[in-house]
């Protein structure tokens, strides 16, 4: 057995801007990686065993029959766990390579002390982590763009959906400037038989991942909720409104990208106003979509999250909406705290959050008996 153990830590992510719209063929996304982490630790075994002590999950043991994983005790919580060893599972058959069994303790600080998540893609940097563990243990280097695609795939395959932005930002960290790859091409990739293995060597269409730098005099402000958004739901009344009414739901995009890009060209020009018109825009986009889609995208508190931080700058939810977390821009660092005690005025709880410059990192250690 190998004497090291590999240590993996995944940020989280905000969204920033482009919600919802990324979900579509080439609209774009702002995406920034989050001083959140899950924290992976991973050694060799005799058996598979996964430690997730958040979940309750002690010496939790599982298999892959063929290409399924069994449990010991299953747990739904656990499908972006399984969906990822399924897929690197499948990917190392292909490979003619025996992955390993490996024991794993999954730590993770995305959600408040009683488990409750902020929205940050924990589900998004669990795939990742595991994605990058495996490779890690079997001393298999890939590109950050291939661990990007493994991560996807799992991820999609959990979910049924999704645009792949929080995989992005917790891979790459930073700033990102993100545009989807059309889900329906992967899946029909699968449907025809294209192994993963080839998968993630041929280029996906539209996608596109680009660093972006934020403007040094503009503050980034996070603000909780405290409510947990239930998002498949959501998602699909959005999906209805784009059956059913298809002239509106094209508006939004419209006005989505326009805003989105407002946000890119001030990043890039330095120029705060262009930036904080953007996010005004995006705010107005997404709160008429939910109207018109019947879906409480910005809530109460959400609505007052923004109506307080508008008072020194701009502001909008983040991801989804329907809970979690609102996002502030404003332009002076000194009436950061005048907001953070106007939100605790209001039941809304600031987060100590800034970006996070690097993503994914990996790292050896010897080992130590720290896992047990």
């Amino acid at each position: 057995m190998s004497n090291l153990i590999w240590k993996i830590r995944v940020p989280g992510k905000l969204m920033i801007a482009g919600e919802y719209a990324i979900l579509e063929p080439k609209q774009h996304a702002i995406v920034i990686a989050v001083n959140r982490y899950i924290t992976l630790e991973m050694k060799s075994s005799p058996e598979n065993i996964l430690s997730w002590p958040q979940l309750g999950f002690h010496q939790l043991t599982w298999k892959c029959e063929g290409n399924k994983v069994v449990y010991s005790r299953f747990d739904s919580r656990l499908i972006y766990f399984q969906q990822a060893i399924e897929v690197m599972n499948q990917y190392f058959r292909e490979l003619s390579i025996p992955m390993g069994n490996f024991q794993i303790i999954i730590q993770s600080d995305l959600a408040d002390n009683e488990g409750r998540k902020y929205g940050l893609g924990s589900s998004a940097a669990i795939v990742v982590g595991v994605v990058a563990s495996i490779l890690s243990y079997n001393k298999i280097r890939l590109s950050p763009v291939e661990i990007f695609k493994l991560s996807a795939l799992a991820h999609l395959k959990a979910q049924g959906n999704g645009s792949g932005a929080d995989i992005a930002a917790s891979i790459f960290g930073g700033w990102i400037h993100y545009i989807a790859y059309p889900a329906n091409w992967v899946w029909n990739q699968l449907a025809k038989g294209t192994k993963i293995s080839d998968l993630i060597k041929q280029p996906w269409p539209n996608l596109l991942i680009t660093p972006l730098t934020a403007p040094s005099n503009l503050e980034l402000c996070v603000g909780w909720t405290k409510e947990v958004a239930r998002t498949g739901p959501m998602v699909e009344k959005i999906k209805k409104l784009r059956i059913t009414n298809p002239y509106i739901y094209e508006c939004f995009l419209q006005a989505s990208y326009q805003a989105v890009a407002s946000i890119a060209k001030g990043f890039e020009t330095g120029n705060n106003r262009i930036v904080l018109e953007g996010i005004s825009l995006n705010r107005q986009a997404l709160r008429r979509l939910g109207e018109l889609a019947n879906v409480s995208i910005e809530t109460t508190k959400l609505k007052t999250l923004c109506d307080e931080a508008e008072k020194f700058g701009k502001a909008k939810s983040s991801g989804a909406g329907g809970g979690d977390c609102g996002i502030a821009f404003i332009q002076h660092v000194n009436q950061k705290l005048r907001l953070h005690e106007d939100w605790i005025k209001e039941g809304i709880i600031p987060l100590n959050m800034n970006v996070s410059k690097t993503g994914l990192v990996v790292s050896e250690l010897i080992k130590r008996n720290v896992l047990k």
